[in-house]
């Protein structure tokens, strides 16, 4: 986007990744081109697509500060191959059928960034009828709420990655929820209370709930000491059934 070198303002590296998304990857390129803050570094990603999405990425690549696309072996992979390439100062991932509320939503989490000094910003991502994390987080609440953030609405500071490595490659679905296990609790955390991204509901973490269920118990194995991961593992237990349950009700009332 030619806005790299900015002195006076940070860069935002925001990247995208995709795979045969055809119908919604203009719709978070559009979000992304037109916000008001233009100091941005933009990355996508894409998983060598077949259905036409280079396609469209070729009509914006003046637009596109780094473009790759190739196979990858997950969206963990595709997340530390953009991240690998990052040069600003902090970084959000806003994957292909995501998108800003607005054209000043990334303005605000600037302000936030350079009022607050923190190392991961964040704020609520709506998605259907619901919105991520249910309740405003803070440095003092307990990890597995604020691990529970929204990455399309979170930027972070590089320095994190530097200091406590990449995306876990093994997690297929929860490299998120384990990364934020395994940094927040050395980072501090900056919440804005407002709905400044539109999450796209039905991605492979959504659909594929045991998955889903095995790798956040994993990400609690690999994280948290005994007594912490055995509370969080029944918090685990719960929601995941609460959301079988639901599955089924939903499925009967379809009947």
């Amino acid at each position: 986007m030619n806005f790299i070198g900015n002195q006076d303002l940070p860069l935002i590296s925001i990247i995208t990744i995709v795979y045969n998304d055809v119908e919604n990857i203009e719709k978070t390129i559009k979000s992304i081109l037109e916000q008001s803050y233009k100091n941005i570094q933009y990355i996508v990603v894409d998983g060598a697509s077949s259905d036409g999405t280079k396609t469209i990425l070729e009509k914006y690549k003046d637009n596109i500060d780094v473009f790759i696309s190739e196979n990858d072996t997950g969206i963990s992979d595709a997340f530390n191959k953009g991240t690998k390439l990052v040069k600003g100062d902090y970084i959000n991932y806003m994957n292909s059928g995501d998108s800003f509320i607005d054209d000043n939503s990334l303005l605000k989490f600037v302000h936030a960034i350079v009022d607050s000094n923190s190392d991961v910003v964040t704020a609520f991502s709506r998605f259907s009828n619901s919105r991520i994390p249910k309740k405003v987080v803070s440095n003092t609440s307990f990890i597995n709420k604020k691990s529970m953030i929204s990455h399309q609405a979170s930027f972070i500071s590089k320095k994190l990655f530097d200091q406590y490595g990449l995306y876990d490659e093994t997690f297929k679905v929860r490299m998120d929820y384990e990364f934020w296990l395994r940094v927040l609790p050395h980072s501090t955390l900056f919440f804005i209370n407002e709905t400044l991204v539109d999450y796209a509901d039905g991605g492979i973490s959504g659909k594929n709930t045991k998955l889903n269920f095995d790798e956040e118990v994993r990400a609690q194995r690999k994280n948290l000491n005994f007594i912490k991961r055995e509370f969080y593992f029944v918090d685990s237990t719960l929601r995941y059934i609460l959301k079988k349950v639901l599955s089924f009700l939903k499925k009967l009332h379809k009947k």
